[in-house]
């Protein structure tokens, strides 16, 4: 394949300079090694490269100044805002940042396009008077601030550039600003050729050097464009070159000599509609991996459209020797370590003055590698961790964590409070050190990535220790989060592989100079690709337009050139967009995509794929699983203790669930609620009746009595929501209007059955929480099959016994409404029914024949109904409950039994 780096190492090559004499500047660092490349493959003997610089590191060299780092420079500025914002409110560092760096990068453009500061200011504030005026009395204070916010920025601006000045350091504009100033002398001191190459939209810094050089007659500039986009003037990738030609002197005296026509050769361009992120990556693998494995020669290229698809394009590669590189850099932010430090700050920033979320302290500690790391240092945290779960506490004292006898210990450094901004840092310097001895102990290659981004987090720290820094920091760790997330932003981890070889990967910015067979380009969707109007800064676009700068508008020209100059050479391209919409994105393809439909290029095989990938996993659900000799063994030791109506119940409705929880004895994972439960709220009711109704069993109950437990509900309300929560887990939002209904739930409750005493009624209470079993023989198993369950209460209401059992959740009177025996084996609305007649069947043997016996629900949600009676069709009168009924439900329930341990039916999954 021709390449236009070869093309260029040829031209060079044939002009006969000695390669000591030459200085090529190109776009960025990544193209030198893959420029470098190239002459070695077109030299007919060995030589010493020339010296191929990048524009960087070129105007660096003229100007003589060194680039201060973004962080100095924001605290450098400031300490400039804080001193010179009279009669305004000073933000703090934490708001600084929201509006400094996007002035930091104005100034830069300021220099960039060697504006005039006082005229530049002047122009903008004007604009902003002028809207003031235009909107007269219905201007708003932002309205009105735009002017004097502008005089500001004209302020720092110069004070900043005069303090790197003398400190010989420049933000990027200024270096750029100065090279200029400094053109002239650079000239006169070098000898060299300068070849400027593969450069489009050009800064009024960065023309008027390499017009300087073309017309002394030091230096050449290389376009790379192919013809037909320059010729198309309907097409903005010519856009900045075409106008070129037609200012510059140098340029309009020399004739274009656009003569490669490589974008309308033969191509196959497919556009390739995917939904998701994820389904665009994975077949953007796929395919490179098919042009690979076809040949090893080819070069092809991924280019992604979003970064963040770096991490699925790379698990979508197959486990074979597959060749890959990726010259992005994949950040730091998106990685495990920079998630724990944003749990960490979290949990700092979100701690009470009651100590810390629970939630925030479990996201921590199951973090990665956090458990291993503390282990490591021999401190079972998971320990502490099953307390509080147990004591189901929602808010921590930090005290809880902290051993007095150790103050370095890691439990200390993560959960002391913290004295001053210092402290905190120094104590994330800490854990990083902790974090990196751990790793260097391990030892291996799969943990070499997660040492080397702890490595790096704790010079961002470092950085952040320097006595100004600190001072404008204060001690507000929501400044310190924000500071380090700006740091980190930029923070990436380079890959170490041959940049020559495999797959390559990277950005499109990062494609120039650079040429492909085959090109894969992600996200090739309009706002993504090009971004679009996406306006990060405080110059208006009516100033860009006076002063020369760019535009939005020049900015989607500069995307449509990378775009089309990286296709221009490709026999192969893949085009692919994301079709589903959602967030922000619209789901629409981009201009690029119709823009190439549109030419519909005679050597140009376009095709439309609509691929309905679903990259979701699906999980199979288990439906059938079949009963072992181990399964049966276990099923003898639940019988041995005992089948409960819950157990039974379980199977009923779930044979697979309870396989789960019963036979295999998995239990869901506890968790701390920082709202009361349902089952805790159940939990309440039912002890805090059992104490008040305790002291009177087996006696009729007076007016008197239900006076005192009238009393002593909200004591015991109290008792019983602490025994849960502990002492430390105020009531307060949604969990004091649950305790308060729970209070008047049972309050109401108490009135309904003192009511009852009231109108010469006789109530009894016989037992409660009672505990029943019962031993069944069947002849089809060796051993008894033991039956029990817990009765909430069983009472005597004038004389009738009664069955209850109490629900803090809504029944209705129709769900305890039975046609016949053989429904509660069959429909799941009758559970409660089941229930009940297992209580009764359970019970039987404490009654006589022909005693008065009810089984009932007591709904707290629906305390209007008060008891609500099982009611069997044919069995019952007056709602008492037929002995004859127990043989009938116990045939059932052995039926029941007998299928749960025959081994030739398994546990099924419900429809």
């Amino acid at each position: 394949m021709k390449t236009f780096l070869d093309e260029i190492s040829k031209k060079i090559i044939s002009l006969n300079y000695q390669f000591k004499d030459v200085k090529i500047v190109v776009p960025n660092k990544r193209a030198i090694s893959f420029f470098k490349k190239s002459l070695s493959n077109n030299l007919s003997k060995p030589e010493f490269s020339p010296e191929i610089i990048s524009i960087e590191d070129f105007m660096g060299e003229m100007s003589g100044l060194k680039k201060i780092q973004r962080i100095d420079l924001l605290f450098q500025f400031y300490e400039i805002y804080k001193t010179d914002n009279i009669g305004h409110k000073i933000d703090d560092f934490n708001e600084f940042l929201r509006w400094a760096n996007t002035a930091l990068d104005d100034f830069d453009e300021i220099d960039f396009h060697l504006l005039n500061a006082d005229d530049f200011f002047e122009y903008e504030s004007s604009l902003a008077r002028i809207e003031e005026w235009a909107k007269g009395n219905s201007s708003n204070d932002l309205v009105k601030n735009h002017s004097s916010f502008f005089n500001s920025l004209k302020i720092y601006y110069e004070k900043i550039y005069k303090n790197l000045i003398h400190e010989n350091k420049g933000s990027l504009g200024i270096i750029f600003r100065e090279a200029v100033g400094n053109l002239e002398i650079y000239l006169q001191n070098t000898n060299k050729f300068h070849f400027f190459i593969g450069f489009n939209a050009l800064n009024k810094c960065e023309s008027q050097v390499f017009q300087e050089f073309l017309s002394l007659k030091k230096g050449e500039i290389i376009w790379d464009i192919d013809k037909f986009l320059y010729d198309d003037e309907s097409n903005s990738a010519g856009k900045f070159i075409r106008k070129y030609f037609n200012e510059w002197n140098y340029l309009r005296q020399k004739k274009e000599s656009f003569t490669e026509k490589n974008f309308e050769l033969e191509k196959k361009i497919s556009l390739v509609g995917i939904p998701k992120n994820v389904g665009q990556s994975k077949y953007a693998a796929e395919i490179s991996e098919k042009f690979h494995n076809q040949s090893k020669k080819e070069k092809t290229v991924i280019v992604l459209g979003k970064e963040t698809l770096l991490t699925p394009l790379l698990s979508g590669f197959s486990k074979n020797e597959t060749k890959w590189n990726v010259t992005m850099g994949h950040p730091i932010s998106q990685t495990p370590s920079s998630d724990f430090f944003d749990l960490f700050f979290k949990m700092h920033i979100n701690i009470s003055s009651n100590g810390f979320y629970y939630k925030n302290i479990h996201e921590i500690l199951t973090a990665s590698w956090v458990k291993e790391m503390f282990q490591f240092n021999k401190i079972n945290i998971m320990s502490d961790i099953e307390k509080l779960v147990k004591a189901n506490q929602s808010l921590i004292d930090p005290l809880f964590f902290i051993d007095q006898n150790n103050q370095n210990n890691l439990k200390t450094l993560f959960f002391k409070k913290f004295k001053d901004s210092k402290d905190f840092i120094n104590r994330l310097i800490n854990i990083s050190d902790f974090f990196i001895s751990f790793f260097g102990s391990i030892g291996s290659e799969t943990i070499f990535l997660e040492l080397n981004h702890f490595k790096r987090i704790k010079e961002i720290f470092l950085q952040l220790l320097g006595k100004n820094k600190i001072d404008l920091l204060g001690n507000d760790i929501s400044s310190i989060y924000k500071t380090f997330k700006f740091l980190i932003r930029s923070e990436k981890v380079n890959f170490s592989t041959d940049s020559s070889e495999g797959i390559q990967i990277m950005g499109l910015l990062e494609t120039r100079l650079l040429d492909f067979e085959n090109v894969i380009i992600t996200n090739v969707n309009e706002g993504v690709l090009p971004p679009g109007k996406k306006n990060h800064s405080f110059i208006s676009f009516e100033s860009r337009k006076k002063f020369g700068m760019f535009t939005f508008l020049d900015k989607d020209a500069i995307y449509t050139y990378h775009f089309y100059r990286l296709i221009q050479r490709a026999k192969n391209i893949f085009l692919i967009y994301n079709i589903k919409s959602e967030g922000l994105n619209s789901g629409e393809k981009s201009r690029f995509i119709y823009q190439l439909k549109f030419n519909n290029l005679k050597n140009h095989d376009l095709k439309e794929i609509n691929l309905g990938y679903d990259f979701q996993k699906q999980y199979s659900k288990i439906d059938l699983i079949k009963k072992t000799e181990q399964v049966e063994k276990r099923l003898a030791e639940i019988s041995s203790k005992g089948f409960s109506p819950s157990s039974l119940i379980e199977y009923l409705t779930d044979p697979i669930g309870f396989y789960y929880k019963r036979i295999l004895k998995i239990k869901e994972t506890e968790k701390v609620e920082s709202t009361i439960s349902y089952k805790d709220r159940g939990t309440i009711v039912h002890k805090v009746l059992e104490d008040l109704y305790k002291p009177y069993l087996n006696k009729i109950l007076r007016i008197e009595d239900f006076n005192l437990m009238e009393k002593n509900i909200e004591d015991l309300i109290n008792e019983k929501y602490e025994l849960i929560y502990g002492r430390s887990h105020k009531k307060i939002g949604l969990n004091y209007i649950i305790h308060e209904v729970l209070k008047k739930h049972i309050k109401d409750f108490i009135l309904k059955e003192k009511n009852l005493v009231k109108d010469g009624r006789t109530l009894e209470i016989i037992y409660l929480e009672k505990d029943l079993e019962k031993n069944i023989s069947i002849p089809s198993l060796s051993s008894p099959v033991k039956l029990i369950g817990q009765v909430d209460r069983i009472d005597k209401l004038d004389g009738v016994t009664r069955i209850i059992d109490y629900k803090t959740g809504k029944i209705l009177p129709s769900n305890l409404k039975l046609s016949k025996i053989e429904n509660l084996f069959s429909e799941t609305q009758f559970a409660s029914s089941f229930q009940l007649l297992n209580y009764f069947y359970l019970y039987s043997s404490y009654l006589e024949s022909d005693d008065a016996v009810q089984a009932g629900i007591i709904s707290f949600k629906n305390l209007d109904q008060y008891f609500m009676p099982l009611s069997l069709s044919g069995s019952q009168k007056n709602n008492f409950i037929d002995f004859s009924i127990l043989s009938l439900f116990e045939k059932s329930l052995i039926d029941l039994i007998i299928e749960i341990f025959n081994r030739e039916i398994p546990f099924r999954r419900m429809e």
